[in-house]
């Protein structure tokens, strides 16, 4: 049998080698250091970039609610006939395509005592009863609704001209960055001939 001889360490020695191996604490709360801020950094990046998105839809979805009120109002104007100017310039009424209602109106409107921002309306005239409906949400405050026609509707001398309503909306559209001011224009031609 063959006995194997134990042999000392010829290393270094056991105090040397733990010296020489892994991180320090100082090395260690350094990183964990720099690790925080560079998560700060991003975790603040990622924050703004996230709150902007927020801001930047709630400005689209206002604004989608405004482009329809316009072409709401433009679609019903274009089917539409007997055009009347009303006073204010910022309300027109006329009679839609089948007559049914007898008559319709546009109109700016501020719901009273509540302070709140001024609504574009879409109202029904019938035998009976007026019934409105807002066209615009809450969040659009609507500081200018013109409404004009041509040719004159009192001026009977141009009657063989087909009408037109040329229609501006102004205003502004409140989101959580603040306030966003709006102009839009547009043009509605009778297709209708009464």
């Amino acid at each position: 049998m063959k006995y194997f001889k134990s042999q000392k360490n010829k290393g270094p020695a056991l105090s040397e080698r733990s010296e020489s191996k892994g991180f320090s604490l100082i090395e260690l709360m350094v990183s964990i250091g720099i690790f925080t801020v560079v998560m700060t950094v991003a975790i603040g990046a990622f924050m703004t970039s996230s709150n902007g998105a927020k801001k930047s839809k709630s400005l689209r979805v206002a604004m989608y609610n405004v482009n329809f009120a316009m072409d709401n109002i433009s679609r019903d104007l274009r089917m539409g006939y007997a055009y009347a100017d009303n006073n204010p310039i910022s309300q027109i009424s006329f009679v839609p395509y089948n007559g049914v209602p007898p008559k319709v109106y546009f109109r700016t409107f501020t719901p009273p005592g509540t302070g709140k921002n001024t609504r574009i309306e879409r109202c029904e005239n019938s035998i009976s009863n007026t019934t409105c409906t807002s066209l615009t949400a809450e969040e659009v405050n609507i500081t200018k609704l013109e409404f004009v026609v041509s040719p004159d509707p009192a001026n009977t001398s141009l009657a063989l001209i087909q009408p037109s309503v040329y229609i501006v909306i102004e205003g502004e559209v409140s989101t959580s960055a603040g306030k966003e001011s709006f102009d839009l224009h547009t043009l509605a031609s009778q297709r209708n001939a009464k």
